[in-house]
């Protein structure tokens, strides 16, 4: 879905990637070990709620295959936007083809779930009642919630440091802080800049 999200506005202005940089950075590293221990807990969480419920095995499988997959797409809705939150009117335009995945996987996990043969025999699972499905549409929304709060707290701390550096470069307007020796390949009117 994310291979075929239209660009961000501005994106060819921004200066090419610094060789040698790594392509997974901190931040893109944190958000994929939320995002695994978030859908990791919700999958396991709803087995146990499955269990106190009584559900059986092959109920509880189905239940947890579902919120494992459910909760995917609510990994994919957070990450259409990297810096954006998806609680807006443009996760609804603008890339049909994530509505398009979203369906096609929710009719695929209908018909795992519901097709006899193939839930019983090949996945050893049970068709799923309006209480289990209950609870995967709510561990999909928890799944979302928690990646669009990590958005939303990344972008505040970020916001937070450059305020901070910006009322420092206000203090001190004449920095003397001495150029890097590197800094003597490049002529003055670049420095200028």
């Amino acid at each position: 879905v994310c291979a075929v999200e239209p660009a961000v506005d501005g994106i060819m202005d921004q200066p090419p990637r610094i060789v040698g940089k790594k392509l997974i950075g901190r931040f893109l590293l944190l958000r994929i070990v939320i995002g695994t221990v978030t859908l990791v807990a919700c999958t396991v969480g709803s087995v146990f709620w499955a269990d106190d419920l009584g559900y059986s095995l092959e109920e509880t499988r189905s239940q947890a295959l579902n919120v494992l997959s459910f909760g995917a797409i609510g990994i994919t809705m957070s990450a259409r936007f990297a810096r954006k939150s998806a609680f807006h009117m443009r996760s609804f335009r603008g890339n049909a083809l994530a509505w398009w995945s979203y369906a096609i996987m929710s009719i695929l996990q209908v018909f795992i779930t519901y097709t006899p043969g193939l839930n019983d025999t090949i996945f050893t699972m049970d068709a799923m009642d309006g209480k289990q499905w209950g609870i995967v549409i709510l561990f999909m929304f928890v799944v979302l919630i928690v990646m669009e709060a990590e958005k939303a707290i990344r972008g505040y701390v970020t916001e937070l440091k450059y305020y901070e550096e910006d009322v420092e470069d206000a203090q001190n307007p004449h920095d003397d802080t001495p150029l890097p020796a590197e800094a003597d390949r490049f002529g003055k009117n670049e420095l200028a800049h």
